[in-house]
């Protein structure tokens, strides 16, 4: 047997790749596709996966960690998704208006149809009478005197009056008269095959305006999946932004102190679609964090405590609130006010979030905004605020 020892070498399988690609020239393309595409797609099975097994909303695995920033970077903010819905709604709209006015178009134009065939109707006869009828009798008002007679008779029959007779020729006259007279051979040589190319350029736009329809219809059709998809986007945002907001209420916040206390705050006002800048620390001016929404700014103390806030701390609010240059303020605590800090709460219209309403601001039960507004138009009733 001959012997394998220096089978392995490079120069070997040198030879074995170039005799497959010679065998397999034709396919490899293909088997690189194939194999191309199964990476592809085991990627986005295991993808797939992970969305699945993730729950929806999560702020993360730690129970004590808490995100700032409140949405995964894959999801649609609640704001995006109701302006794309709004603009939906709006296309649907204005689709709508296209297609009322692109059926009123084409009822027009089959109206206008409508007419010219009546018309042409009676020219048909009218050709018909003068140039088929009236050379066999040799007169054309022929035409007219025989159906006359034969309305005349008709009317004696049924009346059994030679008046009636008389009154049906009459009327025979009347309705055949014009066949043979009007128009005049000239205009009807020109009217017929004129109405002609009308009606038939009336049938194209009618035929135009119809699919016209059609694609609006279709677009409507579309943009409405759309809407349902959007809809479902945003109630699948909104029941996570709620399941979020749960979470963080139950949260043992009843337990914080200091920074701690600071933090969740600032994760519960980010999930509640705040700006928060966190200015705790040395020279924050009695200020922990200043939230934002619609151009509104609000200085807030956080105070995690046991026993109760004094008034000390709505006076270093109020006064953080004109040094950062903020709109409202307002002092957040998981404990409870002295009577001293709510007096001083009234009388300089600073909003007391305490361990009652502290559940309600963090599920967005209330809105902070709102609180503010109250406390300066409930307890300074001179001073009138924006809403």
């Amino acid at each position: 047997m001959t012997s394998l020892a220096g089978f392995g070498s490079p120069f070997h399988w040198l030879i074995i790749v170039a005799i497959l690609l010679l065998v397999f020239h034709k396919g490899l393309p293909s088997m690189m596709r194939l194999l191309g595409q199964g990476v592809v797609q085991f990627k986005q099975g295991r993808q797939g996966v992970d969305e699945d097994v993730r729950p929806v909303g999560t702020i993360g695995e730690q129970p004590d960690t808490l995100q700032a920033t409140p949405f995964s970077s894959n999801e649609l903010s609640e704001a995006v998704t109701v302006k794309r819905l709004a603009a939906i709604e709006n296309r649907i709209r204005e689709l709508r208006e296209a297609a009322k006015t692109a059926k009123q178009r084409s009822a027009s134009i089959w109206t206008q149809c409508a007419k010219i065939r009546c018309q042409l109707s009676y020219l048909s006869i009218a050709q018909f009478f003068r140039e088929t009828i009236a050379p066999i009798l040799g007169w054309r008002w022929a035409v007219v005197l025989i159906g006359a007679t034969a309305v005349g008779g008709l009317f004696v029959v049924l009346f059994l009056s030679w008046v009636a007779g008389l009154s049906g020729m009459a009327v025979g006259v009347a309705l055949l008269a014009p066949f043979v007279s009007v128009p005049s051979d000239a205009r009807l040589t020109v009217a017929v095959p004129t109405l002609k190319g009308l009606l038939a350029e009336l049938g194209l736009r009618g035929n135009e305006e119809r699919s016209n329809l059609s694609q609006i219809e279709k677009d409507i059709s579309v943009e409405r999946d759309n809407q349902r998809q959007v809809a479902g986007q945003l109630e699948q945002y909104r029941q996570s932004h709620l399941y979020r907001l749960r979470k963080l209420a139950a949260r043992n916040w009843k337990a914080m102190r200091g920074g701690e206390l600071e933090a969740f705050l600032e994760a519960v006002f980010s999930e509640l679609q705040y700006s928060v800048e966190r200015i705790g620390g040395a020279g924050d001016q009695g200020v922990d964090l200043i939230v934002s929404k619609a151009g509104r700014r609000i200085a807030v103390q956080v105070k995690g405590y046991v026993d109760s806030v004094p008034n000390t701390a709505i006076q270093e609010a109020y006064t953080g609130m004109a040094v950062h240059k903020c709109d409202a303020c307002a002092v957040v605590t998981n404990s409870r006010f002295t009577t001293g800090g709510k007096n001083a709460a009234a009388s300089v219209g600073c909003a007391l979030i305490d361990e009652n309403t502290l559940p309600k601001l963090i599920t967005g039960q209330i809105d902070l905004w709102q609180e503010t507004l109250a406390a300066r138009t409930r307890n300074r009733p001179g001073v009138a605020g924006v809403a």
